[in-house]
């Protein structure tokens, strides 16, 4: 006599084998199946039996129904949260994720999301160490040359690193496409191996909120100025500078502050600034011959001419300037990014402040701004065997998931992944409006080999210029004559 506990009803097992084809990817993502009445021959059941499986498969997201077309693959094995548990004979695989000058919320999340990885994979274990820069040397690149790399990690450029082959094509590995096709595009970018070939070497993990102008308003009001209602266009920015540095505050106080550029760290504003017109044009900034030919546009020099109007001499705080800002000694930020606002929640949540996009500049309707933050790749030296490449790549993809992604827009980043609900829509809505707004007239961040150079040559002539070494037009000479004496 059967055991009538192992019955399995028909509908069941048709749902069995359908599901194990979907997961083994028999059916791709997208792929429809076969129509309902070639399922009714193929297993020999009656419609209402196949009805049954297919709408099971349905309820747990295995397919999708569309009426009058069919039913369609839309699993993904990322949907499940976690891998199975990978076998590796009882070895424990190890990740090593390097951390870019986390801040203690990154390593919060990042910590945070590593956990829930590591729970539903008890065969892998992921680490992470932090790499922070000293200095002007670039520590990726020491550690590319010592040879002791991680698995993984993230970077703000990679050119350089791609060239010497040190990273991982991504192209290569399993479902590349498919997470491509969940992405923003501008997540995607290629650049060139050691053998002058394209790839996609790495992938970013976030953006970065594009810059934008933020008041303080207290400053403001004292200075007999009223709050605006919508962006600002330079004129309004002119007087509200002018009047801010003419009515002096008690105490440590500035009408304006801008950090000057530090070797390559912070030339990114000023680039963006001064390349307007290439940007409008649709040039990306993809060599030193595409930068150089930045500085001798008319809009270069209309940047570097708004700058000297909206920062009053003797007034102007010309250092890193984001913490004196969130103290309320700052009344006006020109480059103000989302580490202002962390500053802020931190520091100050008590201050009221106003945000508005950089106005256009020159004769266009729009500001154009790069669209930028940290990407991550996979390091071929830290890789030591196909498991551990294999886990690695899954593990980059976790961090691509929808609730990975929402997770990490927690701390005023816009995530790529499309679809996803923003945490920055809810808390700040103003400022992700404007973000994205930003966002879709954006251009790709510059990442070409020997980019570090260029902008630090353009970094400390843009410095002087601020200290009033300089006019704008020997500004740009300066500039293009240092471009000219570097290797092509």
């Amino acid at each position: 006599m059967k055991n009538p506990q192992s019955f399995v009803p028909r509908h069941r097992a048709i749902y069995e084998i359908l599901r194990g084809r979907i997961r083994s990817r028999y059916w791709k993502y997208g792929e429809a199946l076969p129509s309902r009445e070639a399922l009714c021959r193929e297993f020999a059941v009656s419609a209402i039996t196949i009805r049954t499986a297919l709408r099971n498969l349905q309820q747990e997201g295995y397919i999708r129904s569309v009426r009058g077309r069919g039913s369609f693959a839309c699993w993904k094995k990322e949907q499940e949260y976690y891998l199975s548990a990978i076998s590796s004979a009882g070895r424990k695989l190890e990740i090593t994720h390097l951390l870019f000058a986390p801040k203690p919320t990154d390593s919060y999340l990042m910590n945070m999301l590593a956990d829930a990885f590591m729970e539903k994979n008890p065969q892998i274990s992921v680490k992470f160490t932090e790499l922070r820069p000293r200095g002007m040397e670039d520590p990726w690149l020491q550690l590319i040359a010592s040879g002791e790399l991680p698995q993984c990690g993230e970077f703000f450029w990679h050119a350089a690193y791609a060239e010497q082959d040190a990273l991982y094509p991504l192209e290569e590995l399993p479902d590349f496409e498919e997470l491509k096709q969940e992405l923003h595009p501008g997540a995607v970018y290629p650049t060139r191996n050691g053998s002058g070939e394209s790839h996609i070497h790495a992938l970013y993990l976030f953006f970065g909120v594009p810059l934008f102008m933020i008041f303080n308003v207290d400053h403001l009001e004292h200075a007999g100025g009223r709050v605006p209602y919508k962006p600002l266009s330079w004129p309004q920015i002119f007087r509200i500078s002018r009047a801010m540095a003419e009515r002096k505050r008690s105490g440590a106080a500035f009408a304006a502050a801008i950090a000057a550029p530090y070797s390559y760290h912070g030339v990114k504003p000023f680039i963006e600034l001064l390349g307007q017109d290439l940007f409008q044009r649709g040039v990306p900034l993809t060599d030193l011959n595409s930068f150089a030919g930045l500085f001798q546009t008319g809009g270069a020099l209309a940047g570097l001419e708004l700058l000297e109007k909206i920062l009053p001499r003797g007034r102007t705080l010309l250092r890193k300037c984001d913490e004196h800002f969130a103290l309320g000694e700052v009344g006006f930020l020109p480059f103000a990014s989302s580490w202002c606002l962390n500053l802020l929640e931190m520091m100050n949540q008590e201050q009221r402040y106003f945000i508005s996009p950089i106005p256009p500049v020159g004769e266009h309707r729009k500001y154009r701004s790069f669209h930028s933050g940290f990407s991550v790749g996979i390091f071929r030296n830290g890789i030591a065997s196909s498991e551990q490449l294999q886990v690695t790549w899954e593990w980059i993809r976790f961090l691509f998931h929808r609730r990975s992604q929402y997770l990490l827009s927690q701390d005023f980043r816009l995530p790529v992944r499309r679809g996803v609900e923003s945490y920055l829509q809810r808390e700040n809505p103003l400022l992700y409006a404007m973000a994205h707004n930003m966002l879709r007239n954006s251009v790709p961040q510059p990442d070409f080999s020997g980019m570090r150079r260029a902008f630090a040559c353009a970094g400390r002539k843009i410095t002087s210029f601020l200290h009033g070494e300089f006019s704008p037009e020997e500004c740009l000479k300066a500039i293009r004559e240092d471009l000219n004496h570097l290797p092509r």
